[in-house]
C-alpha cells in the first residue's frame, strides 16, 4: 500500500509540474536567430504615432492597421519566422528592458498596460526595443 501511495504521489506532482510548466511556457524560450529582425521589424510596423494602437487588449484582432506593442511583436514575430510564442526570448526581453527603463511602475500585465499607460509615449516604447535588441545580441 506504501508504494501505490508513493506512486500515486510521485505521479501527481509529476503531473503539476507539467502542466504548471506548460501555463507559463517553462522553461524559457531560447535566443533564434529571428530575434533581431523580429524587433527590427516591430519598430517598422509602430514607426509614427497613428500606427500605433494605445488601447491594447492583448488579442490583435482590430480591423485598423494599427498595433499595439504586444500586437507589433506577434505580428513581426509571424512575418519573420512564421511562429509566435507568447515568453520568446524577443518578448522576455521587451519586458526586461520595460522594467529597467521604468522600475518603478508597477504592470499587471507587463506589455499590454505599458502599451496603455498614459505616461507612455511612442519614442519611449522604441527605446524599450532599441533595448531589447541589445538584450537579445547578448
Amino acid at each position: 500500500m506504501k508504494k501505490l501511495t508513493l506512486a500515486v504521489c510521485i505521479g501527481l506532482v509529476g503531473w503539476a509540474l507539467f502542466f504548471i510548466a506548460d501555463i507559463y511556457d517553462w522553461p524559457p524560450q531560447p535566443k533564434t536567430k529571428y530575434d533581431v529582425k523580429i524587433i527590427s521589424k516591430a519598430i517598422e510596423l509602430l514607426n509614427y504615432n497613428d500606427a500605433w494602437d494605445k488601447q491594447d487588449d492583448r488579442h490583435c484582432t482590430s480591423p485598423s492597421e494599427k498595433l499595439s506593442l504586444y500586437c507589433a511583436l506577434k505580428k513581426a514575430s509571424l512575418d519573420v519566422s512564421g511562429d509566435f510564442h507568447h515568453e520568446s526570448a524577443v518578448m522576455e526581453a521587451v519586458r526586461d528592458s520595460i522594467i529597467k527603463l521604468q522600475p518603478t511602475q508597477k504592470y499587471q500585465h507587463l506589455l499590454m498596460d505599458y502599451n496603455n499607460s498614459k505616461l507612455v509615449s511612442l519614442k519611449q516604447v522604441h527605446q524599450v526595443l532599441e533595448l531589447a535588441k541589445v538584450v537579445v545580441q547578448q
